[in-house]
């Protein structure tokens, strides 16, 4: 029948896959984020930007299984804030 089983695997959109990163993981980087004020935020983006995504996935356990895409998306994300 149709449907069975669309989407009750995960409840995460299939094109922003989460790293494997734990609660504590996450909430310090979020409160990290929440301190930042603009200027640091564009700041931290353009380091990001000027780095090898390789470089940046070995430094930042956070982002150790994303993308260089995803990582692009991220700085993209910081800067806006």
């Amino acid at each position: 029948s149709a449907g069975v089983g669309s989407g009750a695997a995960s409840t995460a959109p299939a094109s922003t896959p989460i790293p494997n990163v734990t609660t504590e993981q996450l909430r310090s980087q979020a409160s990290m984020m929440e301190n930042m004020d603009p200027a640091q935020l564009k700041q931290q983006a353009a380091m990001m930007r000027s780095m090898d995504p390789a470089s940046i996935r070995r430094m930042n356990p956070m982002m150790a299984n994303m993308t260089d895409e995803q990582i692009k998306a991220a700085a993209d994300q910081m800067e806006m804030m």
